[in-house]
Protein backbone atom coordinates (compact mmCIF):
# COMPACT_ATOMS: atom_id res chain seq x y z
CA UNK A 1 0.00 0.00 0.00
CA UNK A 2 2.93 2.39 0.92
CA UNK A 3 4.23 1.61 -2.55
CA UNK A 4 1.31 2.60 -4.43
CA UNK A 5 0.76 5.86 -2.40
CA UNK A 6 4.14 6.86 -3.29
CA UNK A 7 3.46 6.20 -6.77
CA UNK A 8 0.59 8.13 -7.42
CA UNK A 9 2.24 11.02 -5.42
CA UNK A 10 4.86 10.90 -7.82
CA UNK A 11 2.06 10.83 -10.53
CA UNK A 12 0.40 13.82 -8.59
CA UNK A 13 4.02 15.86 -9.04
CA UNK A 14 4.80 14.34 -12.57
CA UNK A 15 1.29 15.88 -13.91
CA UNK A 16 1.58 19.35 -11.78
CA UNK A 17 4.88 19.79 -13.70
CA UNK A 18 3.47 19.13 -16.55
CA UNK A 19 0.63 21.42 -16.67
CA UNK A 20 2.84 24.40 -15.24
CA UNK A 21 4.83 23.79 -18.77
CA UNK A 22 1.43 24.10 -20.46
CA UNK A 23 0.24 26.80 -18.29
CA UNK A 24 3.52 28.49 -19.32
CA UNK A 25 3.43 27.52 -22.85
CA UNK A 26 -0.72 29.10 -23.09
CA UNK A 27 0.95 32.22 -21.68
CA UNK A 28 3.27 32.94 -23.68
CA UNK A 29 1.25 32.06 -26.73
CA UNK A 30 -1.65 34.41 -25.52
CA UNK A 31 1.20 37.36 -25.73
CA UNK A 32 2.23 36.45 -28.57
CA UNK A 33 -1.18 36.54 -30.23
CA UNK A 34 -2.34 39.81 -28.65
CA UNK A 35 1.11 41.38 -29.98
CA UNK A 36 0.33 40.03 -34.18
CA UNK A 37 -2.93 41.32 -33.52
CA UNK A 38 -1.91 44.90 -32.01
CA UNK A 39 0.68 44.67 -35.03
CA UNK A 40 -2.11 43.60 -38.01
CA UNK A 41 -4.43 46.03 -36.72
CA UNK A 42 -1.75 48.63 -36.80
CA UNK A 43 -0.95 47.65 -40.51
CA UNK A 44 -4.70 47.54 -41.40
CA UNK A 45 -5.08 51.70 -40.21
CA UNK A 46 -1.72 52.23 -42.07
CA UNK A 47 -3.28 50.70 -44.92
CA UNK A 48 -6.29 52.54 -44.80
CA UNK A 49 -5.09 56.01 -44.38
CA UNK A 50 -3.19 55.25 -47.42
CA UNK A 51 -6.40 54.37 -49.38
CA UNK A 52 -8.14 57.50 -48.20
CA UNK A 53 -4.70 59.84 -48.44
CA UNK A 54 -3.93 58.60 -52.19
CA UNK A 55 -7.37 57.52 -53.59
CA UNK A 56 -8.33 56.23 -56.72
CA UNK A 57 -5.07 56.60 -58.17
CA UNK A 58 -3.56 54.12 -56.07
CA UNK A 59 -5.75 52.15 -57.42
CA UNK A 60 -5.51 52.45 -60.32
CA UNK A 61 -1.87 52.46 -60.51
CA UNK A 62 -2.17 48.92 -58.70
CA UNK A 63 -4.37 47.92 -61.39
CA UNK A 64 -1.98 48.96 -64.14
CA UNK A 65 1.47 47.39 -61.75
CA UNK A 66 -0.69 44.43 -61.79
CA UNK A 67 -1.63 44.09 -65.64
CA UNK A 68 2.06 45.10 -66.68
CA UNK A 69 3.11 42.41 -64.07
CA UNK A 70 0.84 39.67 -66.15
CA UNK A 71 1.71 40.95 -69.50
CA UNK A 72 5.57 40.50 -68.43
CA UNK A 73 5.06 37.40 -67.20
CA UNK A 74 2.84 36.11 -70.36
CA UNK A 75 5.70 37.10 -72.63
CA UNK A 76 8.42 35.26 -70.75
CA UNK A 77 6.05 32.11 -70.72
CA UNK A 78 5.98 32.46 -74.66
CA UNK A 79 9.69 32.70 -74.97
CA UNK A 80 9.58 29.56 -72.75
CA UNK A 81 6.64 27.82 -75.02
CA UNK A 82 6.76 28.47 -78.39
CA UNK A 83 3.42 28.48 -79.44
Amino acid sequence: MEKLNWVLRERVKSLYEENQLWRDLAQTNEATTNSLRTNLEQVLVHVGEERHVSGEGTAVALADDAESSCGSSDERWRKVVPP
